[in-house]
């Protein structure tokens, strides 16, 4: 074996990991460093209420979009904060996957057990949000 091939006892080899290894952070693992998308989620959880009156949906289709899925608010302002949030986590979301379905987020009374004539009448009382590019 030659002088370069030997084994060093001086510290560890490749193979061998330290314990500054395992403390080690990246940007991608460090637990302060927060993406947008990360931070529209957040805004939504953090303003949801299980006991809420209101939802976020999609206008056409009364669907709950992601990442609002059943998620609900105490008051229609929260359900529009929230709502802003949705659009602007599915904006961020849009520039990775252009073929993500679009809705038109609109605020909407949340249904537990309504008939379907009370589920109508609360769509057209509905509250359109503004949308805005981010």
């Amino acid at each position: 074996m030659s002088e370069h091939a030997r084994p060093s006892t001086d510290g560890p080899s490749v193979h061998e990991s330290t314990a500054a290894d395992a403390t080690s952070t990246t940007p991608l693992a460090d637990a302060t460093s927060t993406t947008p998308l990360a931070d529209a989620r957040a805004t939504i959880e953090s303003l949801a209420d299980a006991n809420g009156a209101y939802r976020v949906v999609g206008a056409r289709r009364m669907e709950e979009p992601v990442p609002a899925r059943g998620l609900r608010f105490a008051s229609r302002e929260t359900a529009r904060r929230a709502a802003r949030a949705v659009e602007r986590y599915r904006g961020t979301l849009r520039e990775y996957d252009p073929a993500l379905p679009r809705y038109r987020v609109v605020v909407d009374a949340a249904h537990t057990s309504a008939s379907a004539d009370d589920a109508v009448e609360s769509s057209r009382s509905t509250a359109t949000v503004a949308t805005r590019s981010s």
